[in-house]
């Protein structure tokens, strides 16, 4: 009977574990594209990340199971590991999506760029004068 309840816990583990690279795959396309635009977008979903998922451990620690009586309620016992592994495993997908989301919400000020210096290629300048038909153009450095 205990690989059974062992095939139970590694299922839920694994649902768990697909369902936070699921999430986590999508935080971290929308964080790349977000930081590019916003200042401390890191910094603020790390610190709601760890808040999230210190709760959801704490949280799924102190849920109450009823484990039965032992040697018996194998389908009880199963189903209770099932979904305690499984809220492990997802916590940190939740815990992820969750400070995504936060993090989107949170007004923060846009990224200034930075301002481009004289001698940058990426420095507008006036275009050059167009050429007069019959009038010779100044050279360079010639007065």
């Amino acid at each position: 009977m205990g690989v059974f309840l062992f095939g139970s816990l590694l299922a839920g583990l694994l649902a768990g574990l697909v369902i936070s690279a699921i999430l986590g795959g999508l935080t971290t396309f929308l964080l790349v594209r977000l930081q590019s635009r916003r200042q401390y977008v890191i910094p603020i979903f790390f610190f709601v990340a760890g808040a999230v998922l210190t709760a959801c451990v704490f949280g799924i620690r102190s849920f109450p199971f009823d484990w039965g009586r032992p040697g018996s309620n194998y389908d009880l016992a199963m189903s209770n590991l099932f979904w305690a592994a499984l809220s492990y495993g997802a916590s940190l997908g939740t815990a992820a999506g969750v400070a995504t989301i936060i993090t989107l919400l949170i007004p923060t000020p846009a990224r200034i760029p930075a301002p481009i210096s004289a001698n940058s290629p990426l420095r507008r300048s006036e275009p050059p004068p167009l050429p007069v038909e019959g009038v010779e153009s100044p050279k360079p450095g010639v007065d």
